[in-house]
């Protein structure tokens, strides 16, 4: 069998703490950490969970190899695009962006 998939979650409010939850206990994944804006809950996921709370998004994103994003729909496209220019696979909410409004650069 091969090492465990290194995993973060982006966001655990309702949904971000199911993923959180469901990937915690995937034989297949270690949850390196979860991120949110909201220290106190950000905290007390992860420490449910038995991973690390991240207040920088980059910080995560260097050290896993897939990432959940549970965020707020009007930041989806920027959470998003931040994992993907740093290679990193991503399991979004739906739906993607908020709007067509923004584009890559």
């Amino acid at each position: 069998m091969s090492a465990p998939l290194p995993v973060g979650v982006v966001g655990v409010g309702a949904l971000g703490r199911h993923h959180a939850r469901h990937l915690a206990h995937l034989p297949e994944v270690r949850l390196i950490g979860v991120c949110d804006i909201d220290a106190e809950r950000g905290a007390r996921v992860a420490a449910e969970f038995g991973t690390r709370w991240f207040a920088d998004l980059d910080e995560m994103l260097r050290r896993v190899e897939a990432v959940t994003v549970a965020v707020p729909t009007a930041a989806h496209a920027t959470v998003g695009l931040q994992a993907l220019q740093r290679c990193v696979p991503v399991l979004m909410e739906k739906p993607l962006a908020a709007s067509l409004r923004r584009r890559m650069r």
